[in-house]
């Protein structure tokens, strides 16, 4: 089904005219979903048509249509002679099919294609990975489609039937760029890593690793005739390759320094007749370069600041170029010569390119508007303007007659949807602000009646909403910090709010004032639940507790202890059992009156973030920072059933009130709906010893995750030798039946929501095989091989700091490294100025990759003092053994 894409003006007159060819494509990839978003008469048909399009399986439906992916720089201002340090977020842009009918649009949700002419929707394609896509190109005859995510995985589709071709692993990290040679036999990625891959773009396989760069690398193209290829990095470099041999064939260097420029280059192009390379950079220049022999040409002064994209016209004759002083310059290619300056944008300009005939220059700016300008008199022939935002739901709750779901965004935005349809119904705001909230929202419930929604989140307000109406009733103030649980009592005259500042209040709905407080947990205060007998309040809390309270005195009643943060709390529809979600990646369920611990439910392969309960108890779903919904039968504490679908955390589930679906929120901007009259039991069977019993997750395949099942569960399905006991060398067989080619491969793409495989794990592993002695078997040996090929692919063959996520954070992220060796490994972080804010001592670390949560070091966003910074651009430094690097990270509040 096709959409249309609804008609959308400038508010003047005289700039009614609608954008073409290139222009139409840049405005469609950019301003897609905002528009429909925003404009009310859209809601209807885009909203129901995008919730049946790239859906996974076990989902039926989709809320929201992901978010934009970009990449940030940060850039220094200086203003009443103070220097600070700012972000800017810089939007992946879509790229045109070559003949310009189509235009590819990266998300969080995977690839948008989208008509240039008409603005319709066509297709949605997602990436054979859990991660979203960061940048998305056609191959020259537009027949492939390649996207790379932000795990350092490569998709290829085919791109008139938008079926999936292969996925591979590119990179150890995020992919910022590819390109396609010009005869689109060779495609180039790079990205975060600092290396340059070129892969066979028929047969998929790694042609060569072109490694210099020691940063980030930004830009990529080839030359005309295809058997070289530019690249620019971020660590100031511009580096000149030749294709066929891999080799470098000239660095670029601006006398009297040693690199092509003093800051970071953000982009590069090359001339058509491939014999100027052009270069843009942090340090306000853009210079010229021959591409044969590497020397500086000709230096182009005139922007004021950062430059942040370079495009030659296609006949070669002018250079445009873009800068965050807010212009774009027009620049006489052969002589150099400044012809023109382009103004009208009130923020800084990302991106610049030209029309395909080469009459007209489209730019886009952080002022959120893309213009047109002639090239001959210079003057703006379109503008328009980009409203909406890119929200992130974070909050999901079903009403209690089950036809309105809630959603609470990111950007403070409550809206109800109607769940026959799956469209917005209304989208609740306070006057005179645009959003319900002034920021996020955490935590939504309904009352037991429907009758009321109460909303809360980083703003510290409890607001009160009468859902019939959409009328804001109450704004209950008090907390002081982020509020995360809300829970209205059982008859729906009391509700509680969870707060940041380690308390819990309770607020009278009747009279619509303060009814008290509790205080008694020493840390954040994450989850409430009013247990259903109206008399217990349950709250968790990142203090390693799970606390019951008395609800009409606040008396503690007693004190549930756990290993870790406890993220999420819930009461069974009876009362008797108690669930909890917790960072150490359970649930555990706990018995009410004997306050026993009945059970530890395990599978989640990161935090549990969110628990609930079926309304007839008969279930429980989870949803995981592993960007897993898994469900569990509360009765004998099994898993049901794994949804995969997310492509980043989910932090919300929802069960609708007949228990036959279940919403879950995402940070990848959506929310999926589950089918749960469709669950059929993934938990593996008894079978016969073979290779094919080895298949331990039911997922039909033998890979890591089942090497890592039988090393963590050893459960009677192990047991491949039929030996009646599950050990080492049931792992050995399992190893063997991976196969050698595989294997290494296969734990490149161990990611978020996999096992976490150490090179310390394989040997310890090696060691007790070689203790037990192993039979001398073709079989056993060749295990052997495949355990000590693995501990070498997890060896780093370097030690590394690698960039903090999520960037930007509020108020937590999570800072990965590599060691080559092992070694003391300390992280301090200080401001630009230099001022030490806190020192993460992480102690002495064995050599391996430490780059999930569990591994890599966690910063709360706090001092030594345990006070919250204040937002802005930090510094974060890696010291192992010799070995230091520096990496900057932003909070934005």
């Amino acid at each position: 089904m096709k959409i249309p894409f609804p008609n959308v003006t400038s508010d003047k007159a005289t700039q009614k005219t609608s954008l073409s060819g290139s222009a139409i494509a840049f405005v469609v990839s950019v301003c897609i979903w905002t528009t429909l978003r925003c404009l009310p008469s859209a809601y209807g048909q885009a909203e129901q048509s995008f919730a049946q399009w790239g859906l996974p399986e076990g989902a039926i439906a989709r809320i929201g249509s992901g978010w934009l992916t970009n990449r940030s720089i940060s850039f220094e201002e200086h203003v009443e002679g103070k220097r600070t340090r700012l972000q800017l977020n810089w939007l992946t842009t879509g790229t045109p099919s070559p003949d310009r009918t189509r235009i590819a649009v990266p998300s969080s949700l995977g690839v948008w294609i989208y008509d240039t002419a008409t603005g319709e929707a066509l297709d949605l394609l997602t990436p054979g990975t859990s991660a979203y896509t960061v940048i998305a190109v056609f191959s020259p005859d537009g027949k492939v489609l390649a996207g790379g995510s932000i795990d350092g995985a490569v998709s290829l589709w085919d791109a008139e039937t938008g079926v999936l071709i292969s996925t591979f692993t590119a990179h150890q990290n995020g992919i910022y760029t590819l390109t396609f040679s010009p005869d689109g036999n060779i495609l180039a990625s790079a990205g975060w890593d600092e290396k340059v891959f070129l892969w066979d773009a028929q047969t998929h396989t790694l042609i060569s690793t072109l490694k210099h760069h020691t940063a980030d690398v930004y830009s990529l193209r080839f030359s005309p005739d295809g058997t070289t290829l530019v690249s620019g990095s971020e660590d100031d470099t511009i580096a000149h390759w030749d294709v066929e041999t891999g080799q470098l064939i000239k660095l670029f260097q601006a006398p009297p320094v040693f690199t092509a420029h003093t800051e970071n280059v953000l982009s590069v192009d090359m001339s058509p007749d491939g014999k100027t390379i052009v270069s843009a950079s942090e340090d306000k220049l853009i210079r010229l370069w021959s591409a044969e022999t590497g020397e500086l040409q000709d230096e182009l002064i005139g922007h004021t600041w950062y430059v942040t994209s370079v495009s030659f016209s296609p006949d070669g004759t002018i250079i445009a170029s873009a800068s965050l002083d807010n212009t774009v310059r027009l620049w006489d290619a052969h002589s150099g010569q400044h012809k023109a300056t382009l103004t009208g944008h009130t923020a800084g300009v990302l991106r610049v390119f030209f029309s395909l005939d080469g009459k007209s220059v489209t730019s886009v700016a952080g002022d959120y508007t893309v213009r047109q300008w002639d090239i001959q008199t210079g003057t703006q022939q379109d503008i328009f303007e980009i409203t909406g935002s890119q929200e992130v739901i974070r909050t999901v709750r079903f009403s209690p007659d089950g036809t309105t779901l809630a959603t609470g965004s990111s950007e403070g935005t409550v809206s109800l949807w109607n769940t026959d349809t799956w469209t917005r119904k209304t989208d609740f705001a306070v006057a005179p602000l645009n959003t319900a909230h002034q920021n996020g929202v955490y935590a939504l419930s309904f009352s037991p009646n429907g009758k009321y929604l109460a909303s809360a989140g980083w703003d510290e307000a409890v607001r009160l909403w009468d859902v019939a109406t959409g009328i804001h009733v109450k704004s209950f103030l008090g907390h002081s910090a982020d509020i995360y649980g809300l829970s209205f009592s059982p008859d729906g005259t009391l509700l509680v709010s969870a707060c940041e500042d380690d308390t819990v209040r309770l607020w009278d709905i009747e009279v619509l004032q303060p009814k008290g407080f509790i205080r008694g947990h020493t840390s954040d205060v994450t989850g409430v639940s009013f247990n259903p007998d109206g008399n217990t309040i349950a709250t968790s809390s990142t203090d390693k507790t799970v606390r019951l309270w008395d609800a009409y005195s606040g008396a503690l009643k007693t004190i549930l202890p756990h290993r870790w943060f406890v993220h999420s709390v819930n009461f069974s529809d009876n009362g008797r059992i108690l669930v909890t979600g917790s960072a150490d990646n359970t649930l555990q369920l706990w018995d009410v009156q004997t306050e026993q611990l009945l059970h530890t439910l395990e599978g989640h392969t990161s935090d549990v973030f969110s628990v609930r309960f079926s309304p007839d108890s008969t279930t429980i779903a989870s949803g995981s920072w592993d960007q897993t919904v898994r469900l569990w039968d509360a009765q004998t504490a099994q898993p049901l059933a794994t949804f995969i679908g997310h492509s980043d955390w989910v932090e919300s589930v929802s069960f609708n009130p007949q228990s036959t679906l279940l919403a879950s929120a995402s940070w990848d901007g959506s929310v999926l709906l589950w089918d749960l009259q469709q669950v059929v039991p993934t938990q593996p069977t008894a079978a016969t010893p073979s290779v094919l019993a080895g298949d331990l997750n039911g997922d039909g395949i033998i890979n890591i995750q089942d090497l890592m099942l039988v090393a963590s569960r050893f459960g009677p399905t192990a047991d491949l030798n039929g030996d009646g006991v599950v050990n080492i060398i049931d792992l050995v067989l399992l190893a063997a039946a991976l196969g050698e080619d595989a294997a290494a491969p296969a734990v490149a793409r161990l990611g978020n929501g996999h096992p976490r495989l150490t090179a310390t794990e394989v040997q310890r592993w090696l060691t007790h095989a070689h203790q037990v002695g192993l039979p001398e078997d073709p079989t056993y040996q060749r295990g052997l091989r495949v355990l000590a090929q693995l501990r070498t692919r997890l060896m780093p063959q370097e030690t590394a700091l690698l960039a903090n996520y999520p960037n930007p954070f509020n108020p937590e992220t999570w800072i990965p490294y590599q060691l080559a060796t092992a070694a003391d490994v300390r992280i301090h972080i200080h401001t630009a100025s230099g001022n030490w804010v806190r020192t993460l001592a992480l102690g002495h670390q064995p050599a391996g990759i430490y780059q999930h949560r569990h591994g890599a070091a966690y910063w709360d966003g706090k001092n030594e003092f345990g006070e919250p910074v204040a937002s802005g651009v930090y510094f974060y430094t890696l010291s192992a053994g010799e070995f230091t690097a520096t990496r900057k990270m932003l909070i934005r509040k």
